[in-house]
């Protein structure tokens, strides 16, 4: 009876180790957001030429943001939330999956101010912490994430 209580005990032990290291939260650091964003370097040529199976790199930018960390959470936040619209357009648009990102893009309307900055800023991020440039997110002054002054609208003539 020692035998299978001391046995039970154990499993659970071993359970409560399992389950702990299954449901801990992501390591949030720069080193693991550099090591989870490396396989989505390719994302912007993907989005351009093959909208249509963005599926990888969709569960890809999950990692991404459960692996940034604080100062840029946000940012990839705002980037994987604007991105997911976009694949899902592609995808709900077999013809023409370019056409259904363009129309998810000018459906965002007043939000594309806030993605772009978010891309600079995860940009500007990438280069500073991983010597990772992502394309179209050149950073265009040396100010940390958060701290350019905002892109003007620009006006509709």
């Amino acid at each position: 009876m020692a035998l299978l209580i001391g046995g039970f005990t154990l499993a659970v032990a071993a359970l409560g180790i399992v389950g702990y290291a299954v449901t801990r939260p992501p390591e949030r650091s720069p080193a693991a957001f550099c090591a989870a964003l490396e396989p989505v370097r390719g994302l912007d040529d993907a989005l351009a030429t093959d909208p249509a199976n963005l599926d990888d790199e969709v569960d890809q930018l999950q990692a991404v943001l459960e692996a940034s960390p604080p100062e840029i959470h946000a940012d990839v936040a705002t980037l994987v939330s604007a991105i997911e619209k976009l694949a899902t357009a592609a995808a709900a648009s077999p013809d023409d999956p370019s056409a259904g990102v363009d129309e998810a893009f000018t459906a965002m309307g007043d939000d594309q101010d806030a993605i772009s900055a978010a891309a600079q800023d995860v940009g500007f991020y990438a280069q500073q912490n991983c010597g990772i440039a992502l394309a179209g997110t050149a950073p265009t002054d040396t100010a940390p994430p958060g701290t350019r002054p905002p892109t003007p609208p620009t006006s509709a003539t």
